[in-house]
């Protein structure tokens, strides 16, 4: 979880956007800091976030 506040911005292909816009399960970007607390602070959402590469995926060994 990651708490805003009404200075956090909010982008949605490089364009300003609401807080309305982001919707439970989508992908987000988050430039923020976390506060004393432990907890997230966002000072900038970016919406329409791509889904990470996979990381360790092997390619086929085709050598004999």
């Amino acid at each position: 979880k990651v708490k805003y506040s009404s200075r956090t911005t909010f982008e949605l292909e490089k364009k300003p956007a609401e807080k309305a816009a982001v919707k439970t399960g989508d992908r987000v970007g988050v430039i923020g800091s976390k506060l004393p607390t432990g907890e997230l602070m966002a000072n900038e959402v970016i919406l329409g976030a791509p889904a990470p590469k996979s990381v360790g995926a092997k390619k086929p060994d085709h050598r004999h």
